[in-house]
């Protein structure tokens, strides 16, 4: 009976923690996502035998230095 308790006090903590942290781990995969994202696009253009350079400098944004990726 005294293990479970602790048991439960032990899960209980780690529920909270997560809860606490529910924010910073959302944040932290969307950033993974996008890097993923980011990655596959260079080794498609690797892979079809380009330099690893995609996209290009977009004039349109005026006060903005803005590279636009092209998938």
């Amino acid at each position: 009976m005294r293990q479970q308790e602790v048991l439960i006090k032990e899960l209980r903590q780690h529920q909270r923690h997560i809860k606490d942290n529910t924010e910073n781990y959302s944040n932290q995969m969307r950033l993974f996502k996008n890097l993923r994202a980011v990655l596959e696009v260079k080794r498609k253009t690797l892979a079809d035998g380009n330099n690893g350079l995609v996209g290009y400098q977009d004039d349109q944004a005026q006060g903005y230095d803005r590279f636009v990726v092209r998938d």
